[in-house]
């Protein structure tokens, strides 16, 4: 699987000005995420689209959000212990959800 997100990623990653090593990075943690999820290719395929879609805008959002959430939803845990661990308050936590997802 890592090798197809290689070839579907790499061109948007680039132009996003993310090295090589990162787009790699970035594509063994989706594809991990898509294993423990035990995602479809049909779900994958979803959550990439609605990925590439998010990181063109800056945000994850909307329909979009709601599809990575749907195929992956150790993401919202994910995001959640990020938060936990990086802000110092409650609104500190909803300034950074701002800030990626709305």
């Amino acid at each position: 699987m890592a090798h197809e997100l290689y070839i579907l990623l790499s061109n948007s990653m680039g132009e996003l000005g993310y090295s090589t090593q990162s787009t790699i990075s970035y594509i063994d943690t989706l594809s991990n995420l898509m294993t423990i999820n035990k995602t479809s290719a049909i779900g994958a395929e979803s959550a990439i689209n609605a990925l590439t879609k998010a990181q063109m805008k800056g945000k994850l959002a909307g329909v979009e959000a709601m599809t990575v959430f749907s195929n992956m939803p150790s993401v919202l845990g994910t995001l959640t212990n990020y938060l936990k661990k990086n802000a110092k308050s409650t609104k500190e936590a909803e300034k950074i959800t701002e800030q990626y997802v709305s």
